[in-house]
């Protein structure tokens, strides 16, 4: 376990780069709406499990070796879990882990319209949504540092009063932190 462990120790590394700090502080701030979109993918993959369980058991057979096969679906739970895994691992969603139909059966298009459903509320949609909510924490974030940015290097610290106020009455802004508002005679 002595590996395992050392390779945690890494982790420290978030602590001093700050690109790291604001990936974990975007989860950190969303982490109640990215467990509510899991759970109702979650959903989701148990209804398409339910489905492929009832319609496409026998379709979930794959190859363990040369002369053996194994059925991936054998109950509910392990339909769900493999929904989940291979669902949202595979490019096109659970129709690239089941065996192809021929096109004359009438089961093709019941497994088209299935996969296809699949990949667009599953892959594009409730991922992609996922995707969403973390992309929009980060430029709320940058947004907040922008903001911070913004302020400080035009507010006085002291009295908060606008570079703009101190450039309309002809006094400079710099002078002014450095004469008047210094904070450093502050914090002594």
């Amino acid at each position: 376990y002595a590996s395992f462990l050392f390779s945690l120790q890494l982790l420290t590394v978030v602590k001093f780069v700050a690109t790291i700090k604001e990936i974990v502080l975007a989860f950190q701030l969303r982490i109640g709406q990215l467990i509510s979109m899991v759970g109702f993918l979650i959903i989701f993959f148990y209804f398409y499990a339910n489905l492929g369980f009832s319609f496409f058991k026998e379709e979930f057979n794959v190859d363990i070796n040369e002369n053996e096969t194994a059925n991936i679906c054998s109950s509910l739970l392990e339909c769900t879990i493999t929904y989940f895994n291979h669902g949202v691992r595979a490019g096109g969603g659970i129709g690239d882990l089941l065996g192809d139909k021929e096109f004359q059966t009438g089961m093709y298009w019941v497994r088209w319209f299935n996969d296809f459903l699949f990949f667009l509320a599953v892959i594009l949609m409730l991922l992609n949504m996922i995707n969403g909510v973390i992309v929009s924490t980060f430029s709320q974030i940058r947004e907040e540092r922008d903001a911070k940015e913004e302020d400080i290097n035009n507010k006085c610290f002291i009295c908060n009063i606008d570079r703009v106020v101190f450039e309309r009455m002809k006094i400079q802004f710099k002078e002014h932190q450095k004469y008047e508002h210094n904070t450093k005679t502050y914090i002594r």
